[in-house]
Formats: structure tokens, sequence, C-alpha cells
């Protein structure tokens, strides 16, 4: 026994939703699934569609072969979109290595289609994510609808008082 040991906290292990278990299932076995998932993840709302490891892999390296082939090309280079594809997929191609499981992970759940939400600021909209199971708070696949609070009055006024004086 290491001192590590006898002084971390004991970890309590969190069980997924059996439920939730079973739509990551279907997805990586790629049969039908909820076509929108809603996740409570802390303070952060996901939405997207559940989909394989496999897809969510390849919606990642698309995007990543996108955004490098979005960068302008100096104005003298004439080279044609086939090689600019491949040189793209040539430069992602060793990052993804390290992320390619070679079987797939029953407790994380993989999105594409998503659209993140904070309490607070803007969302995110990225092409595809991977949210382990045992960080869900809550999920449902219903539609909702957000309502504004209405104003109740409660606007703080505050006034200030000057004296000036004049001398004609």
């Amino acid at each position: 026994m290491t001192i590590e040991t006898r002084l971390a906290p004991p970890v309590a292990a969190v069980v997924p939703d059996p439920r939730l278990a079973s739509i990551i299932a279907s997805a990586e076995a790629g049969e039908a699934c909820p076509g929108v998932i809603n996740l409570l993840v802390g303070s952060w709302l996901i939405q997207g569609r559940p989909v394989s490891s496999e897809t969510f892999l390849q919606a990642s390296f698309d995007s990543m072969c996108q955004s490098v082939l979005a960068v302008k090309q100096p104005r003298r280079s004439r080279i044609p979109e086939a090689e600019r594809i491949q040189r793209a997929q040539e430069a992602v191609a060793p990052g993804f290595a390290a992320v390619e499981a070679p079987e797939a992970d029953a407790d994380t759940l993989c999105l594409v289609d998503v659209s993140l939400a904070a309490s607070s600021g803007p969302s995110l909209h990225p092409p595809a994510i991977r949210v382990a199971a045992s960080s869900v708070m809550a999920w449902w696949i219903t539609d909702f609808e957000v309502r504004e609070e209405r104003a109740r009055g409660t606007g703080v006024g505050v006034g200030v008082g000057v004296e000036f004086v004049y001398e004609v």
C-alpha cells in the first residue's frame, strides 16, 4: 500500500442509467436511436444525435480536414482540389491515430450535430463530442421549450440630488 492509496478518498462508482446504456449500445451497433438526445452534464445542456464511435471519429476527422482546407492558399498556388484534400487528410491523420480505439467504449455516448449551452454565454456547436455516461445528471429524448421569466418589478432606481449655486 502506498501513501497515495491510504490518503485518497474512496471513489464511488457511478453506474449509468441502464436505458442510457441501451442507447449507447444501439448507437455503437448502428441500430435505430433517438434522433436527438438532451443531456444535462454539470451546468451544460448538450443536444445531439447518438452515433457510433466510428461515426464520431469520421465526423471529427472530416471537420479537421475542412479546417485545414479553409486556410487561404497563396495567390500563386495552383494545387488541384483533389491534391489539396489529400494533403489535408495526410496532415490530420497522425493526430487521429492516438484516439482510434480497437473496441467501442460502452460507457461513453458519441454525439454529432451537437449544440452545447451553458446557463450564460453563447452556445457551442462542435461537429462531434463524446460524453461519459457517468457524468450525465439527467437526460431526455423529448423536445422542450425555454420560457422567459416575467418581469416582477425588481428593478432598482437611484436618484441623486445636487445643489448648484450661481452668482450673476
